[in-house]
């Protein structure tokens, strides 16, 4: 169980799937997080006011790109304060916020 998030308007820096994957090679790499990862993030982005922006549930609901952006933009921000923590993979996923174009979750 987790969240997968479907890019929407992806640009050109947005990361792709390998072009020798079984599973759509080329395209726009979904992103993903575990239940307890999403939680974390939940609770991250609301400890840094942006309160009730991201869905409890994987029901299809869209992120707006202008959210995702303030994401990319919050967890850039904090970086010091996830470095060195078991929480540092959520790093990688800044690029993914800032070009995603928007996610819709499931």
């Amino acid at each position: 169980m987790g969240m997968d998030l479907k890019p929407m308007r992806p640009n050109k820096k947005y990361p792709r799937n390998p072009l020798e994957a079984k599973y759509k090679p080329g395209e726009p790499k979904w992103g993903r997080y575990n239940i307890l990862g999403w939680g974390f993030l939940l609770r991250k982005l609301d400890g840094w006011g942006l309160q009730d922006q991201l869905p409890v549930y994987n029901d299809g609901e869209l992120i707006p790109a202008k959210v995702c952006k303030k994401i990319a933009a919050l967890i850039s921000e904090h970086e010091e304060e996830l470095k060195g923590t078991e929480q540092e993979w959520i790093l990688k996923d800044v690029i993914e916020w800032q070009n995603c174009g928007g996610f819709r979750v499931y």
